[in-house]
């Protein structure tokens, strides 16, 4: 059965260390909406669900990661994604 999801909370956070201070850390707070199916998988109702997720996050907060990105003082560990999979199993009893 297809599924519809929106969610509100943190969908990003940036976190400079070693910089010496935290004006660098910035929070994105967001909708994510997401999308996917659930498979009924036996008779016993287990069921595999499959969804993908698209965080909106902020102008201002997507600049601040921009500038952070292409400064070449920091070293970017992890890149920001576009959209996240999940891929999940519910056992019933």
């Amino acid at each position: 059965a297809p599924v519809a999801r929106v969610f509100y909370g943190y969908n990003a956070t940036l976190k400079v260390i070693d910089a010496g201070t935290d004006k660098y850390n910035k929070t994105s707070y967001g909708v994510t909406f997401g999308g996917g199916i659930n498979i009924r998988m036996n008779a016993k109702g287990n069921v595999l669900s499959v969804n993908l997720f698209v965080p909106v996050r902020s102008k201002k907060f997507l600049d601040h990661y921009d500038e952070i990105n292409d400064n070449p003082s920091f070293d970017m560990q992890n890149k920001l994604i576009p959209v996240a999979l999940s891929v999940g199993y519910n056992f019933r009893k």
